[in-house]
């Protein structure tokens, strides 16, 4: 197994674009970006839109209700 870590969106945008990945793990708390507008991007942008990508954060990821954000 290969790893490839970046810090920001832009970095993770950049190594998208240079190469191929099977999964990405994904913080939502990026320092450039939210990990929503980051996965837009690499959806809409980049349209690689079957990338498996695991959310593993912190962050509460349901909102009022129990309802996912």
């Amino acid at each position: 197994m290969e790893t490839t870590d970046v810090a920001t969106g832009a970095e993770a945008i950049e190594a998208l674009t240079q190469g191929q990945f099977d999964c990405m793990v994904l913080d939502l708390k990026l320092p450039d970006m939210t990990g929503f507008d980051l996965i837009d991007k690499i959806q809409k942008d980049l349209g690689q839109t079957d990338l498996p990508i695991i959310v593993y954060t912190g962050k509460d990821l349901t909102g009022k209700g129990g309802k996912p954000v």
